[in-house]
């Protein structure tokens, strides 16, 4: 489910539910890296634009009660225990 559409499903849940929201984020290069690492050429240009494109509107139309956790330089699972402290699992 994507962040952008988070009023909508809160909506929907009614009751005034308890629902955290986590944005998965990187610099534009380390997107960079890691597209570059199975994409090439057009193909690669196409999705680092879409990345970009992306970000952009994430950051502009995100609410500001959405988490943020920034991805670059971590570990799946450090991600993970990041998210799980987040959300207080």
């Amino acid at each position: 489910m994507s962040v952008l559409h988070a009023a909508p499903l809160i909506a929907v849940l009614g009751s005034d539910p308890l629902v955290t929201w986590v944005l998965l984020q990187t610099s534009d290069d380390t997107a960079a890296s890691r597209l570059s690492s199975r994409e090439s050429g057009q193909s690669l240009a196409r999705h680092l634009e879409r990345s970009r494109a992306a970000n952009a509107r994430l950051d502009a139309e995100c609410a500001d009660d959405v988490m943020r956790v920034d991805t670059d330089s971590k570990a799946p699972n450090q991600l993970a225990e990041e998210i799980a402290a987040i959300v207080g699992w």
